[in-house]
């Protein structure tokens, strides 16, 4: 059977034999484990990093120097830990995540072989997050509950990553910026003074019905939602980001595109 490299993700083998698989505390078998991933697939994820591009590609993480753009070069692969579906960058830091998964690992972009740093499992699955100054926001999910979580974590130490519980409620959508937090709840969009982690204080909120994503430009936020199979109509609002402004407005290609103040 040939598999397509394109839609080709993982290698599961199965092995059906009752001794691999000794009865659990509950006295079930379960009868198939994961001993392998296949490392090629689509790619996932994306971010860029100077003139590299960042992605997703299966199981591993390729780096493209694209400054000739006619003519773009990887430079880079390296396995990785976790399935590099979402994407966050801060600096040379790189915080890559799965679907509804709960670990994330952390990367240096900055040393050769792009080695994992750190690795942050927080036992729920994570559904919105934002990076910047080296704070890691998580929206957590109890799926036994469903009761939804706002945690940050202290990443200045990639290999001791602090967690702290924020008390915030459940968001979809997140965006960091220094010590603000703009956070979305599909209804309602909430600023959050986090300078001390485990007790923000609101100082903003905007009623945007079916606000979905957030991107920033320079000091505007934009925000897109849908409802209904329709498109909510674009909103902006001003937000002057605290100095110094994120990294990405001083990188020659944000400049390129626009990204830039």
């Amino acid at each position: 059977m040939n598999w397509s490299r394109s839609t080709l993700i993982a290698l599961i083998l199965i092995a059906a034999s009752a001794q691999a698989f000794p009865p659990t505390s509950s006295g079930d078998r379960l009868n198939m484990a994961l001993l392998g991933r296949w490392s090629e697939g689509p790619s996932s994820g994306l971010v860029a990093w100077g003139d590299v591009i960042v992605r997703g590609e299966g199981g591993m993480l390729v780096l493209t120097d694209c400054s000739d753009t006619a003519d773009p070069t990887d430079i880079a692969r390296a396995e990785v830990p976790v399935h590099p579906r979402h994407l966050l960058l801060d600096g040379d830091l790189l915080a890559i995540r799965n679907e509804y998964d709960s670990e994330v690992a952390l990367l240096d972009l900055s040393q050769p072989g792009v080695p994992v740093v750190g690795f942050l499992d927080v036992a729920m699955p994570i559904e919105a997050w934002a990076l910047d100054g080296r704070q890691l926001v998580l929206v957590l999910v109890d799926t036994d509950t469903w009761v939804r979580s706002t945690v940050m974590v202290d990443v200045s130490d990639p290999g001791s990553p602090v967690i702290r519980d924020t008390g915030l409620a459940s968001f979809t959508y997140l965006y960091l910026s220094g010590d603000v937090l703009l956070a979305s709840d599909q209804n309602t969009l909430y600023r959050f003074d986090v300078s001390n982690p485990e007790s923000p204080a609101a100082d903003g909120s905007l009623v945007l019905p079916c606000s979905a994503e957030m991107e920033m430009a320079g000091a505007l936020l934009f925000v897109v939602g849908s409802s209904g199979g329709g498109t909510a109509p674009s909103a902006s609002l001003t937000h002057t980001p605290p100095a110094p402004l994120p990294w990405w407005d001083k990188q020659p290609w944000a400049r390129k595109h626009g990204r830039a103040s």
